[in-house]
């Protein structure tokens, strides 16, 4: 399957880097957690790397520098093309964490899916470190051509101050299959959960990981 990702316009690979696997885009710190046998940590959690590394993931291209304000943070960006558009209402109820305006990620790569398929665009994954929060939607890439520019809307969090370098993630984005689902719940079955407590303990570690997860392939 292809995730196809198309210029707006000529030579735009040559001004900003074009949506990238997120298996790229791993944060250091995560890289510096080291595995702790007695007291777990995320560094043994396959779904917690799964959930950094899976589908596309969109950088920024030029360094945005923050200055703090009262209600309005001073922003300066330089590039050629606009990088940041502001909304000074918001669209979403906030907390007093972030700046009551609504900005957004222009989008300028032109996303095409196959037949049948959606993306998910949202805030980067497991990202808490990042100093604003991306909105999440669904739309569907292969129902027509998008528009050439599109946008992505974030909150800014009032405490930051200094420069989000170019590279910083801004979004990820997962395709996925359009299928009509329905919810079903079953009452607790003591055989199930005996096989399943017989199953998980004949491992001696990592029952998950060596059993159950699958490799997922995003490049």
């Amino acid at each position: 399957m292809e995730f196809i990702f198309t210029e707006s316009q000529p030579n735009l690979k040559s001004i900003m880097t074009p949506p990238i696997p997120s298996k790229n885009t791993v944060p250091d710190w995560y890289k510096k957690i080291r595995p702790n046998k007695e007291l777990p940590n995320v560094k043994a959690c396959a779904p917690f790397l799964d959930a950094l590394t899976s589908g596309y993931t969109v950088v920024t291209w030029a360094d945005i520098e923050i200055t703090s304000g009262n209600e309005s943070p001073e922003i300066n960006i330089k590039s050629d093309f606009r990088l940041v558009n502001r909304r000074e209402t918001p669209s979403v109820p906030t907390t007093d964490e972030y700046y009551q305006i609504e900005f957004t990620w222009l989008r300028y790569w032109i996303p095409l899916l196959p037949e049948g398929y959606s993306a998910i665009i949202t805030h980067p994954l497991n990202r808490l470190d990042l100093p604003f929060t991306t909105i999440s939607a669904i739309i569907d890439f292969d129902t027509s051509l998008p528009l050439a520019i599109g946008q992505v809307p974030f909150y800014l969090k009032k405490n930051f101050t200094g420069t989000i370098p170019a590279g910083t993630p801004m979004f990820q984005m997962f395709p996925m299959r359009r299928e009509n689902w329905e919810s079903v719940v079953k009452d607790f079955d003591p055989n199930i959960a005996a096989k399943n407590d017989a199953y998980i303990s004949s491992f001696e570690s990592s029952p998950y990981k060596s059993h159950m997860w699958h490799k997922k392939e995003y490049n």
